[in-house]
């Protein structure tokens, strides 16, 4: 299939700016796990921002209160397309080595063709589903009720935020830690950037959707971080006083955070004030554990998934469930000098990202961390178990240096992974309730992705999508840049 949008330019409407109404808009995330591409599509309700109001959250599946107004934010639908084998293999390989110039264009238009095929292929799939809800027999879930998906045409979305992929995250003050990345420049001035990689023209034309792109200079040409950015997505879902109401366990907590579990883990300290809400990378989430495993199980070829349909006899490419890590032994002296890392001394606002935590940086350290008393080598099913204990502990440490008692909602692909997650429980004890984003009806998979559909929301309405109390940037910004698509017209901010 052609990766370019059936639908002309001659025969998509001009968008309308009236403010008024629902509106939809399409979200992609591709993170340091390399598990593909998470696509999300996500209906605002522009009535509420062009009062100003912010988003309120509520549980659709609870009953609900008539006095209280109809939720302004609602996930429709939500996919994960994996990379095509070759893909996959040329950027695992691009985080290994230096990339010719060539090489780095040649990926990004790659990445960008797939990722326009991947949002082509599923509209195509939603109009075939003649279904309002439940389409179990789809790759996806259609989460909104009264939700006729077989409507859905490229014309109808505003616009899809793309986040591209990240070859290199450099924030400030990041010249203070060691970067163990082979590819790193040691002439490097430490110039604070983030760079994605991406075309939004091509992709742009080949769905005929415009875009907004590149979310995140903008908070670091004003001295923040540039990340993490989904908190404000998680402040604005789950920030609000109708939180408690969707809670499943009725609990009255003193403190409400979201940890998102992707290749590197954030927690969000959720406050009503978004003035006070506290966020940042805790360090490692599935991407040392998933590297170590693909290490030792040979899945650094170019096997793989399909670029649409997961192949059932493809070989995994992450440690399903922490089945292998559960075979291992924590090794504590390799716990602790992971551990002794200068990230972790470091106070938010903070980011971090495989520059730091790579295969790189393990095996310098297991190779000034082997055991006095043998002559062989860790074994590799101990290291991936002290992985896991690594992760959960950085997690925590986070967690309860921002509370020591609360509601912890769990979101990203690292909800699967029943090892990590029992880790975590253990650690927290008894003063947390550790539940799922799924438990209050908002799919775990689909956060990160569903954060970018709403700051290109944000970015049409003129409105900030940063916090500062989280990314340190001396001012409230609207982020992202406008690549208008054929025959889609030039964006009018409304309010």
């Amino acid at each position: 299939m052609d990766a370019i949008s059936k639908e002309k330019p001659h025969d998509i409407e001009k968008p309308h700016n009236t403010g008024l109404g629902p509106s939809l808009y399409i979200g992609t995330m591709s993170g340091t796990s390399l598990d593909g591409i998470d696509l999300a599509l996500l209906s605002f309700d522009t009535t509420e921002a062009a009062t100003g109001g912010g988003l309120n959250y509520q549980n659709q599946n609870q009953n609900q209160n008539h006095n209280q107004p109809p939720p302004s934010i609602q996930l429709l639908g939500h996919k994960t397309v994996p990379f095509s084998p070759s893909l996959w293999d040329k950027m695992r390989r691009s985080r290994e080595n230096c990339l010719h110039y060539a090489e780095i264009g040649e990926l990004g238009q790659a990445f960008t063709t797939e990722t326009a095929f991947a949002i082509n292929h599923w509209l195509e799939e939603l109009r075939h589903c003649r279904k309002r809800l439940n389409c179990n027999d789809l790759p996806y879930s259609i989460d909104a009720s009264h939700f006729d998906a077989s409507h859905i045409r490229a014309s109808q979305i505003a616009a899809i935020g793309f986040h591209g992929h990240t070859l290199w995250h450099q924030p400030p003050n990041s010249s203070d830690l060691p970067s163990s990345s082979s590819s790193s420049n040691p002439n490097s001035t430490q110039h604070a950037f983030s760079w994605q990689m991406g075309c939004p023209s091509t992709l742009a034309r080949l769905t005929n959707i415009p875009v907004v792109h590149d979310f995140r200079s903008a908070d670091i040409a004003h001295g923040g971080q540039g990340a993490p950015l989904a908190p404000a997505f998680h402040q604005a879902l789950f920030g609000g006083g109708q939180f408690l109401a969707a809670d499943p366990l009725n609990r009255q907590t003193q403190q409400i955070m979201v940890l998102n579990l992707g290749g590197i883990a954030n927690v969000t300290l959720l406050d009503e004030d978004e003035q006070r809400v506290r966020a940042g990378d805790t360090g490692p989430a599935n991407c040392l554990i998933d590297a170590w495993y693909r290490h030792h199980h040979n899945h650094n070829d170019q096997k793989g998934a399909d670029s649409l349909h997961n192949d059932q006899n493809a070989p995994l490419r992450y440690d399903h469930n922490g089945d292998w890590g559960r075979t291992g032994v924590l090794q504590p002296e390799l716990l602790d000098a992971l551990l002794d890392h200068p990230y972790f001394a470091q106070s938010f606002p903070k980011s971090t990202g495989f520059e730091q935590f790579n295969l790189a940086w393990l095996t310098d350290i297991l190779t000034k961390c082997q055991p006095e008393h043998q002559k062989g080598h860790f074994l590799p099913e101990d290291v991936q178990c002290t992985l896991y204990h690594f992760t959960a502990e950085t997690i925590v440490r986070c967690i309860v240096q921002q509370g020591h008692q609360g509601t912890l909602i769990v979101c990203g692909g690292g909800v699967h992974n029943g090892l990590l997650l029992e880790l975590i429980r253990q650690r927290l004890g008894a003063h947390f309730q550790v539940i799922r984003s799924d438990d209050l009806g908002f799919a775990s998979d689909a956060i990160e992705a569903s954060a970018f559909a709403w700051l290109a929301w944000r970015f049409t309405k003129g409105l900030p999508g940063n916090l500062v109390s989280v990314t340190g940037a001396s001012q409230p910004l609207c982020l992202g840049s406008w690549t208008p698509a054929p025959g889609r017209g030039f964006l009018m901010h409304s309010r």
